[in-house]
């Protein structure tokens, strides 16, 4: 291509802008053939043009023209924004969703346990009210029960006691507060616990056998009462018809004269209210000496059933602690049963020590 020196320009085909470092002096020496300077120019010298070989325009396609290949990156970067935002922003949805839902699940566990265990809570404070019911009911049973074993075994002490003096047969139901104590017993073996219930029929078995025991030895003792009391009514008998007679003695010394008193049935009437009179004192004497003895032997045999009153009742005291220590477990009474087992000793040893100096009297 000729380029000459007005102003005219290559033309350059569209394409994408080609960055050059324009050097004059290399452009000289590389194209331009520079004749040397004459030290003076003529005048009218006539200027040649300069031919200069300018290098082929590069072909360029259809991307590399100017403002394409930008659009495409400019598009490029847009779609790999978008993309890219398009998957943080979904990456972040599912997160927030996943987190979400793991917190909706959590919440939902976390209000299942609460509910499982208000429920939980509930049932068991339910169970704890009707456990403690049932303690109640069961504490105020025991408490019956044993109040009613005290105050039976109290009425059967009084039956041994006065079992001497007790006719069997003028009362046939006399051992009927053992019967009672029984049925306590009987009550007990329900509500109370196992050791407590071995130990209170224990006691119940030693107050039984005491009971038969003191019932053998009752029998000579209510043998010599009644003889007592057949030979008081047959005394009694006597001095009444003694008094009769006495009485019809008086009148027949009232009556009769006493020069008639020698007549021979007179003097026989006499002699025969004198003759029963006497007898009947006779008799009344010989019944109240008897009396005498019977009431002696009466005694002596009662002093000995007292003693075995006693001895019994000492042997029985210790089961009878036992029994006490379990009852006041069982109804929630602390203290040192000791003390009261010590106490129960003295007490046996204080009775049977008045026991006897009554009986040495």
């Amino acid at each position: 291509m000729q380029i000459s020196t007005a102003s005219t320009r290559p033309a350059i085909t569209a394409g994408p802008p080609v960055t050059t470092t324009f050097s004059p002096t290399a452009f000289a020496s590389e194209v331009l053939p520079v004749k040397a300077a004459t030290a003076q120019p003529q005048e009218n010298q006539t200027l040649q043009p300069i031919t200069v070989q300018m290098p082929q325009a590069p072909k360029l396609e259809w991307w590399e023209v100017h403002g394409v290949s930008p659009s495409i990156a400019a598009v490029v970067a847009v779609f790999v924004t978008a993309a890219s935002l398009h998957w943080n922003t979904s990456r972040n949805l599912k997160a927030a969703r996943k987190t979400t839902d793991d917190q909706f699940e959590h919440a939902r566990q976390q209000a299942n346990e609460d509910r499982t265990h208000a429920a939980q809570q509930a049932n068991e404070e339910r169970d704890h009210s009707a456990e403690q019911a049932k303690r109640d009911r069961l504490m105020e049973a025991r408490k019956a029960v044993y109040g009613d074993l005290i105050d039976d075994y109290r009425k059967v002490q009084e039956l041994i006691g006065g079992l001497p003096n007790i006719d069997p047969i003028k009362s046939p139901d006399f051992a009927q507060p053992l019967t009672a104590m029984s049925a306590s017993v009987n009550k007990l073996w329900i509500w109370g616990e196992v050791d407590t219930v071995e130990k209170v029929r224990e006691f119940y078995s030693q107050v039984n056998e005491m009971f038969y025991e003191a019932l053998t030895l009752c029998g000579p003792i209510q043998e010599i009462q009644r003889e007592i009391a057949r030979k008081k009514a047959h005394a009694q008998k006597l001095e009444t018809r003694g008094e009769d007679v006495a009485q019809h003695f008086r009148e027949f010394k009232r009556t009769v004269p006493p020069h008639e008193r020698q007549m021979p049935d007179k003097l026989a009437k006499e002699q025969q209210l004198q003759g029963e009179l006497i007898a009947l004192t006779q008799q009344i004497h010989q019944l109240r000496a008897e009396l005498v003895d019977h009431n002696q032997e009466n005694a002596k045999a009662i002093g000995e059933y007292s003693q075995f009153i006693t001895s019994r009742q000492a042997k029985i005291m210790d089961q009878i602690n036992k029994v006490m220590a379990a009852a006041r477990a069982e109804v929630g009474l602390a203290g040192d049963i000791a003390i009261l087992e010590r106490q129960s000793e003295e007490m046996s040893t204080r009775a049977e020590a008045a026991l006897n100096g009554k009986n040495s009297s």
